[in-house]
C-alpha cells in the first residue's frame, strides 16, 4: 500500500447510505492534489484518474530511470494496471520466473485509517447514489486486518495460521472454489469464525477446527450473507450469482461429508499444507489397532532417549554432582532417594520430572523437634546448631534457607564438573519457595564440545535432539523409617494453606508412588502402556492442564478399582474403562488424595474448568471419531 498523506490537505466526508465510503476534497490552493488531472471541478479527489494517471505514471518512471542506470540486469520489469491498483511484474530472465507486487494507492489520515483508490461497483441499478460513484473512495481496514491475523495464535499457541493457509491452498487449488472465494472472502470469514472464544485452537484440534470452518462458509454462502468485519453493512457476497454460490455450496458439502474428497483434495502437493489427511480421512479401525500404533510410534521415538537420559542422569548428576554434594556435607546430607518417570518406567515424549531427588538430611533426636501443625503439614523446631543456620525468626527449619543451601552446593558442584569433564554447564537461580528444578540436555557442537545445561527455567525444545532430562530435587527430613516430609511447593492446587505459613513441611508419598507404579505389571499386564497413552493424550489438551499434577494420583486409584483382567489384548477395554471413571470424578468434582482420605486434590479448580473437563472426556466416550483422532501420535 502506498499511502499520501492527506491529513494537511484533504477533508473527507462521509456519504450517506454508502457505508465504508468518503469523498476526499482539497481544501487547500497550493496543495499537490490540486490538479485537474486528479479532481473534479468541486475539487473531489478522482482515485481513478490519481491510479491510472499519476501513481501508473511514476512507477514507469521510476521503472525506466532504473533500467538506464543498471543495464546489465538479470530481470526485467512491467508496469501495468491491475484492478485498484498498479502492479509491477519483476521476472527473471533466465528462469522466466515471475514476482507481481501491487502497489494500491491510498490516503492516509492517521496510522490505522486510509483510504484506497478501490472503483465503487454499482450494485443495484435502480438505486440511486446521492454522488457520483467515480469520487468515491473506499475505506481500508489492511493493517488492523493484518495485525489481528498476525497476532491470533498469540495467547495460545494454536493453529488458526495453519487452518487458514490450508484453506486458502484448498480454494486456489480447486477450480469451484478459485476466483469465486477470494482471500478477502476467506480472512473476513475467518475473524469472525475465530469470534467464538469457547473453541479449542490445539493443534491436536486443527481437524475439527477445518471442518467447523468449512461449515461456517457453507452456512454463509446458503444465507448469502458474510458481512465486512469491520463495516456490518456491507455483505461482501451481495454480488456473487446465485447459480455460483449453490456450486460453491455443494462442493463445499461434498468436502465435509467424504473422506475420499477431502483425502483427495490434501494431498495436493504444496508446502502450504501441514500433514492434516491424517486427521480428516482416517480409516475404521479398532480402538485396540489404534492404542497398539501409538504405543510402537511413541515407544520408536522414545527407546534411545531413555536411554541416553539414563545415562546422562547416572553419569553426570548421580555419580559426580550429587555424590560429591554429600562428600562435602556428611554432617548434613545422609542420603539420596529417586524417583519419577525414569524410575516408574512411564517416561513419554514431554519432560516432567523424569527423576524426583529427595535430598535425605541428617537427623538426631537433639536436632530438630518434629511439631504437627495443619492437616498433614508439619514444622521442624530447631534444637541443637546441626540447622541453627537454617532457623527462621520462630526457631523453625525454614525451607527456603534450606532450599538456597541445597542450590548453591549443587551449583558449586556442577560448575567443578564442568571444569573436569570439560562440559559447559548453566544453572539458574529456581523462582522463590520452588523446589529446585534442573533441566538438563548434553548436545554436540561441532561433534567434538560436549554441552551440558542445568536450567531451571522450562526445558528447550531438544528432547530428540539431543539427551535431556528433567530433575526435581527436594530436602527432606525422614521422621520414621520410609517416612519423608518435603518443603511445600506453592504452586500445588491442594497447597491452599502455603500463603499462610512459609516453614511448613509436608508429608512426601513419592517412593511410595513408584513402589506402586514401577511394580504394576508384574503380571505382564498393560498398566505402564495405558498410562502413558493417556498421559500423552491429556498433556496435549490445555483443557486438562489443572489435572496434569495429580495423573499418577488419579491413575493408581483407577489401578485399584480396576483390578480385573490386564491383559495386553485389553488394553482398549481398559482405555474406555479409564476415561469413564476419569468422567465420573470430574461429574462428582472430587479427587481424593491416594493415602489421605479427607485432602480433595480438586477443591481449588474452578468449577467451570471441572465442567469443560467433564464435557471433553464425555466427547471422547462418546464418539470413535473423537477416540480415533486422538490416538493419532
Amino acid at each position: 500500500m502506498l499511502v499520501l498523506d492527506a491529513k494537511k490537505h484533504i477533508t473527507k466526508e462521509e456519504v450517506e447510505g454508502v457505508p465504508g465510503w468518503v469523498k476526499l476534497k482539497v481544501h487547500k490552493t497550493d496543495s499537490p492534489f490540486n490538479n485537474k488531472k486528479y479532481v473534479n471541478p468541486h475539487q473531489y479527489i478522482l482515485p481513478e484518474k490519481m491510479l491510472s494517471k499519476w501513481l501508473f505514471s511514476i512507477v514507469t518512471r521510476a521503472r525506466n530511470a532504473f533500467q538506464e542506470k543498471a543495464t546489465d540486469l538479470a530481470v526485467s520489469f512491467e508496469v501495468r494496471k491491475h484492478g485498484p491498483a498498479v502492479q509491477l511484474d519483476i521476472t527473471e530472465v533466465a528462469s522466466g520466473k515471475t514476482l507481481s507486487v501491487d502497489l494500491v494507492l491510498a490516503f492516509g489520515f492517521d496510522d490505522h485509517e486510509f483510504y484506497v483508490a478501490k472503483p465503487y461497483k454499482i450494485k443495484n441499478p435502480n438505486k440511486r447514489l446521492p454522488c457520483n460513484k467515480d469520487i468515491l473512495l473506499r475505506k481500508s481496514f489492511s493493517t488492523r486486518e493484518k495485525a489481528k491475523l498476525k497476532s491470533m495464535d498469540n495467547m495460545d499457541s494454536g493453529c488458526r495460521h495453519e487452518l487458514l493457509r490450508i484453506v486458502k491452498t484448498i480454494v486456489r487449488n480447486d477450480s469451484a472454489l478459485k476466483g469465486k472465494l477470494t482471500t478477502y472472502h476467506l480472512k473476513t470469514a475467518f475473524l469472525w469464525f475465530n469470534q467464538d472464544e469457547s473453541k479449542s485452537w490445539h493443534r491436536n484440534e486443527l481437524g475439527n477446527r477445518f471442518l467447523d470452518y468449512i461449515q461456517y462458509l457453507v452456512d454463509a454462502l446458503k444465507q448469502k450473507n458474510l458481512p465486512n468485519f469491520w463495516v456490518h453493512e456491507v455483505n461482501l457476497l451481495e454480488d456473487i450469482e446465485d447459480v455460483v454460490i449453490g456450486n460453491m455450496v455443494g462442493r463445499l458439502q461434498r468436502l465435509l461429508s467424504s473422506d475420499n474428497e477431502r483425502s483427495k483434495i490434501l494431498k495436493v502437493p504444496t508446502s502450504d499444507l501441514p500433514t492434516l489427511t491424517s486427521q480428516l480421512s482416517i480409516k475404521e479401525e479398532g480402538i485396540l489397532d489404534l492404542l497398539r500404533t501409538f504405543i510402537d510410534d511413541m515407544g520408536n521415538a522414545l527407546s534411545k532417549s531413555i536411554r541416553d537420559s539414563r545415562e546422562l542422569f547416572n553419569k553426570y548428576v548421580k555419580d559426580v554432582i550429587l555424590k560429591r554434594c554429600k562428600e562435602n556435607y556428611p554432617d548434613l546430607i545422609s542420603n539420596f532417594e529417586y524417583s519419577g518417570n525414569l524410575y516408574e518406567k512411564l517416561m513419554t515424549e514431554d519432560q516432567d520430572e523424569d527423576v524426583v531427588i529427595l535430598m535425605v538430611l541428617k537427623k538426631k533426636s537433639n536436632d530438630v523437634i518434629h511439631m504437627m501443625h495443619e492437616g498433614y503439614y508439619s514444622k521442624f523446631k530447631v534444637q541443637g546448631k546441626r540447622y541453627e543456620s537454617f532457623s527462621d525468626s520462630e526457631g523453625f527449619v525454614s525451607p527456603e534457607k534450606m532450599r538456597k543451601w541445597f542450590f548453591t552446593i549443587v551449583r558449586e558442584e556442577a560448575e567443578s564438573c564442568a571444569k573436569e569433564f570439560g562440559l559447559d554447564i548453566k544453572i539458574s537461580q529456581p523462582a522463590k519457595n520452588s523446589p529446585l528444578k534442573l533441566d538438563i540436555k548434553i548436545s554436540q557442537e561441532n561433534c567434538q564440545e560436549k554441552k551440558l545445561c542445568l536450567n531451571a527455567e522450562a526445558a528447550s525444545n531438544v528432547w530428540f535432539k539431543t539427551p535431556s532430562i528433567r530433575v526435581c530435587l527436594l530436602p527432606a527430613f525422614e521422621l520414621v523409617k520410609r517416612k519423608f516430609f518435603v518443603p511445600i511447593e506453592p504452586y500445588h492446587f491442594e497447597d491452599s494453606v502455603t500463603t499462610k505459613a512459609s516453614n511448613n513441611w509436608k508429608q512426601s508419598f513419592s517412593l511410595e508412588m513408584k513402589n506402586i507404579l514401577q511394580q504394576m505389571d508384574t503380571d505382564g499386564g498393560c498398566r505402564h502402556d495405558l498410562y502413558k497413552v493417556v498421559n500423552t493424550i491429556l498433556k496435549r489438551e490445555p483443557t486438562f492442564s489443572y489435572l496434569l499434577p495429580h495423573m499418577k494420583m488419579l491413575f493408581v486409584k483407577f489401578i485399584k478399582d480396576s483390578t480385573k483382567n490386564w491383559d495386553k489384548s485389553k488394553l482398549g477395554d481398559k482405555f474406555e474403562e479409564f476415561f469413564s471413571f476419569l468422567a465420573g470424578l470430574l461429574e462428582n468434582k472430587k479427587l481424593k488424595h491416594f493415602w489421605l482420605d479427607d485432602v480433595d486434590l480438586l477443591s481449588n479448580v474452578p468449577t467451570m474448568t471441572l465442567e469443560n473437563m467433564e464435557k471433553r472426556v464425555k466427547r471422547i466416550l462418546s464418539s470413535d471419531q473423537e477416540k480415533q483422532k486422538i490416538l493419532k501420535y
